[in-house]
């Protein structure tokens, strides 16, 4: 209800016609329909630009995986009214966190890296088609699109579970205890955010939160660095 033109995604969402399937005579024949630099849409929202180049295949994960909404700006009174449940950067802002871009970044103790300077970021096999396309098994790789362990081990030859040097242990952490002061301070319950005008500072975490948790759902893996910085300092705000 409500969509124009409703279509479920398959094969055709990322790529066009083929020109040959013999891929070991013609070379790969990807035919994806977006190959180019992308500008972030929550830049061109707000009549900004911010462009960036994940390279070849990446761009086309990053048209859609990346979100729509900028963060709260505060009010005359350094305040700033949540309008809906369904009020944050709206769903898929992986992109952006690999980027290393788009979270509020809240004044503190922990400086933030440089946009686009993660490894993840047009890295040889580290992008989103190396770490979510790479080697497969029936259940993991390919185009199931879950990431395969042995993916990460090329690189992180330690790695014996995503929890890499207990960066998802870190970053869970940190978000069950912003996500117990957001409910303390009324802003997010029950997996939503609470209508409502709060400080600006709440509203942030708030975001920053919903950000983290349950959209980007990497749980700091996209981007420890960026991911680690912005918690601490939303916490600590």
């Amino acid at each position: 209800a409500g969509i124009a033109y409703p279509s479920a995604i398959t094969c055709a969402t990322c790529h066009d016609f083929h020109a040959t399937l013999d891929f070991e005579n013609d070379g790969d024949d990807y035919a994806l329909r977006l190959t180019g630099p992308i500008d972030f849409m929550m830049a061109r929202t707000t009549g900004g630009s911010e462009i960036a180049d994940f390279g070849g295949g990446n761009n086309q994960c990053v048209t859609c995986h990346q979100p729509r909404r900028p963060g709260p700006v505060a009010d005359a009174n350094d305040s700033f009214r949540i309008t809906s449940t369904h009020w944050g950067p709206h769903h898929g802002p992986q992109a952006n966190t690999v980027y290393g871009w788009g979270l509020v970044e809240i004044a503190g103790s922990e400086s933030y890296p440089a946009k686009g300077s993660h490894a993840h970021f047009k890295a040889e096999g580290a992008g989103c088609v190396g770490c979510h396309m790479g080697t497969n098994t029936a259940d993991d790789g390919g185009h199931t699109f879950w990431p395969n362990l042995d993916n990460c081990v090329k690189c992180h030859s330690a790695a014996t579970s995503f929890d890499y040097k207990g960066i998802q242990t870190d970053v869970m952490a940190l978000l069950d205890q912003i996500e117990a002061k957001l409910e303390t301070a009324g802003s997010y319950h029950d997996g939503h955010p609470v209508p409502g005008t709060y400080h600006i500072s709440v509203a942030e975490a708030t975001y920053n939160y919903i950000w983290c948790a349950p959209e980007d759902k990497s749980y700091g893996v996209h981007n420890p660095d960026y991911v680690l910085a912005v918690l601490k300092n939303t916490l600590a705000a």
